[in-house]
């Protein structure tokens, strides 16, 4: 039989909470202060009480979701380093966020960057825009939409964003020709995968990328050293192929947004979280 899933687990003291994510930060090569330290904690108990009533993680333990969810969203940080350095992006994208998984973690390591989170499920969405607004995380908006609409949605995000990232969300040639037209040039597209991606998802990927002008850029870490990990697929977007608009998009999106409004703000556009 398979072992009843505890939906309340023990609470966890506050300082082992803290203990944990430090040592795991420390063990990323990252530094974070006691305000963000503070963000990234409320964000992850507002995430786990949502989580008692709409299932956005199978983790339901904090100490467990720190390092699965917090330290492993956080170590798109030194794999973005790697490629590009130490500053970060001014902007960035999290396709198919989830929980807000690697999104808000992000935007709490990059208090400068602009971070938008999708998700196609408005449920998950409403959770994480409550969650970035518990949390104090205002550099953060939560979206409802699909990577492959984003474009007709919000035309303005076409080229715009230096970093796309996804989290073990669907096969890795599918998100690269959906984000592909979002990447700016010179921007990276980074696939959090399993430990051991399958050699035909990763072909098949790189064929894709050729396809969309991304060059592969390598294979890097994710999660915290010492402990299970992950790989990361990194494409640069060097030579991205012109985007084919719709017929009509631009047409459509002008009679939905009202005067001085976005195509979002009538009925029909895309469902927004609250941005704080």
């Amino acid at each position: 039989m398979v072992p009843a899933v505890d939906a309340h687990p023990a609470p966890v003291p506050p300082e082992a909470l803290v203990s944990a994510l430090r040592e795991g930060v420390a063990a990323l090569g990252l530094t974070l202060t006691p305000a963000q330290e503070s963000q990234l904690l409320a964000y992850l108990e507002a995430i786990l009480d949502w989580n008692t009533r709409l299932n956005l993680t199978a983790v339901r333990d904090p100490l467990a979701a720190v390092e699965r969810h917090l330290l492993d969203s956080l170590s798109v940080v030194p794999a973005w380093a790697a490629l590009r350095g130490d500053e970060p992006p001014a902007r960035f994208l999290d396709v198919g966020t989830g929980g807000g998984f690697p999104g808000a973690p992000l935007a709490v390591a990059w208090p400068a960057a602009e971070g938008l989170l999708i998700d196609g499920t408005g449920k998950k969405v409403r959770a994480v825009a409550d969650a970035l607004a518990r949390a104090g995380i205002g550099n953060a908006e939560a979206l409802q939409c699909r990577g492959h609409l984003l474009p007709r949605e919000r035309p303005s995000t076409i080229r715009s964003f230096d970093l796309c990232v996804a989290r073990a969300v669907g096969r890795a040639a599918t998100l690269l020709r959906e984000v592909a037209p979002l990447a700016a040039p010179g921007g990276l597209v980074l696939l959090m995968k399993g430990p051991e991606p399958p050699a035909d998802e990763v072909e098949e990927a790189h064929q894709a990328a050729r396809e969309c002008g991304l060059a592969f850029a390598g294979t890097h870490p994710s999660g915290v050293p010492g402990r299970d990990r992950g790989a990361i697929l990194a494409y640069r977007a060097d030579a991205v192929r012109p985007v084919r608009r719709p017929r009509g998009a631009e047409r459509r999106a002008d009679r939905r947004a009202p005067p001085g409004g976005s195509p979002g703000d009538r009925r029909g556009g895309p469902r927004r979280g609250r941005r704080r």
